[in-house]
């Protein structure tokens, strides 16, 4: 990070919380199950379904991993017996499994089983490399009985390929990721080039499968690509999502819709958005300039 860069994260420390709440309000959906629905009905308003994702750090106690999963049923709670399609994203690392990987798979389990009432499809997301043999079990232990839970994978990974192999051979669905953890080259390409290659490899695997695949990127290179990719697999536009983050390239993301792209916005929320809010901006020091100079 430059040294201007350390500057604005060390202005991000002293500022009050209504203004990182201000600044970070276009990429959160809200601190409360409430908010973040609203967002979600907005969204589909305009075309758009939605992924809602608790925002939070790895818990480190039960009590902890407790309040994130109610954080998650109160989803399965609002959303029931509502028109709206929403799914649920969830770290596993929320849910316990840094401390305890049983007790993450039985609460993911009781998300699965509230998620599926509801009408809701649960997708574990992928986190650091350390993790993911556990979160891939978690979630085929899930789907024996729960099919409503799906995976997601990250392109980075030397693994990925393996990986996507397998859940093909499973049947099970999954989003692809680029990846955002920097696990270095003991895990992980590092050439932006390659990693997209990567990704286009997992994403043409899929289709050619016939299972649905997420498409989670902003990057529009990829998505011209995924569009050719389906083209040429044959398949028909229920057979993939585009998925965005809330506020990243809103423009881009209409005119998917608007050509007859399916396209799922990602709505992080949640009781700890403070501490979220203040990690995503420091990872965007461009960011942080436009906000402080748009205070007034």
């Amino acid at each position: 990070m430059t040294a201007a860069g350390r500057a604005l994260n060390g202005v991000l420390d002293v500022l009050p919380a209504s203004v990182i709440r201000r600044a970070a309000r276009r990429y959160l959906g809200g601190a409360t199950v409430g908010e973040a629905v609203a967002v979600a009905r907005s969204l589909a308003a305009a075309g758009m379904p939605a992924t809602l994702a608790v925002v939070g750090e790895a818990a480190a106690t039960p009590e902890y991993a407790g309040r994130h999963l109610r954080e998650l049923l109160a989803v399965t709670d609002a959303v029931s017996g509502t028109d709206l399609d929403v799914r649920l994203g969830v770290k596993l690392t929320g849910l316990g499994l840094a401390f305890d990987p049983q007790l993450a798979s039985t609460h993911l389990c009781s998300i699965a089983e509230a998620a599926a009432a509801a009408g809701c499809v649960v997708e574990v997301d992928m986190e650091q490399a350390r993790y993911v043999d556990q979160t891939l079990d978690a979630v085929r232990a899930a789907r024996r009985t729960l099919p409503n839970v799906q995976a997601v994978v990250q392109a980075e990974l030397y693994r990925t390929a393996a990986d996507v192999r397998a859940l093909i051979a499973d049947r099970i669905p999954a989003r692809v990721v680029k990846g955002a953890y920097k696990e270095g080259p003991a895990h992980a390409y590092g050439r932006p080039e390659v990693i997209r290659d990567s990704y286009l490899d997992v994403v043409g695997q899929f289709l050619k499968a016939g299972l649905h695949v997420g498409v989670a990127t902003h990057d529009e290179y990829l998505i011209f690509h995924v569009q050719r990719l389906a083209e040429q697999a044959g398949v028909s536009a229920d057979a993939y999502e585009f998925q965005m983050l809330k506020g990243i390239k809103e423009q881009l993301r209409a005119a998917l819709v608007g050509s007859g792209h399916p396209v799922r916005v990602t709505v992080n929320f949640g009781a700890d958005a403070h501490k979220w809010s203040l990690r995503r901006l420091k990872e965007n020091p461009e960011i942080v300039r436009h906000m402080l100079t748009s205070i007034r």
